[in-house]
């Protein structure tokens, strides 16, 4: 399940430690959940606040094979997010280019 987090060219240029800890605790937590499903099902029953074990075991059956780990955003994720964009309200967006959108510099790496 790939997400964006955003934050100022100032904030990147002032803070890469800060974002390169973030982005590591994410990647982390993305390889536990893969490698150790139990605890990845004990934070859904958590955080759910549910212990419904048929919830909670459908929930993770069901975000289990769209846990990417690749930090990396691509582009055709941009072409889908802009497609949910109204075109009379955002008349640029069929011109917008992806690759002016993002900075994958801190997942690449």
């Amino acid at each position: 399940m790939p997400l964006a987090y955003y934050v100022t060219d100032k904030y990147l240029k002032e803070n890469p430690n800060t974002i390169h800890a973030f982005l590591k605790g994410i990647a982390e937590g993305v390889a536990r959940t893969k490698s150790d499903p139990a605890a990845a099902q004990r934070a859904i029953g958590k955080f759910t606040q549910t212990d419904d074990r048929k919830v909670i075991d459908e929930t993770y059956d069901f975000y289990a094979p769209s846990w990417v780990t690749s930090l990396a955003l691509r582009p055709e994720q941009f072409q889908t997010w802009f497609g949910y964009l109204d075109d009379k309200e955002y008349p640029l967006v069929k011109k917008a280019e992806p690759k002016d959108f993002y900075d994958n510099s801190f997942g690449e790496s």
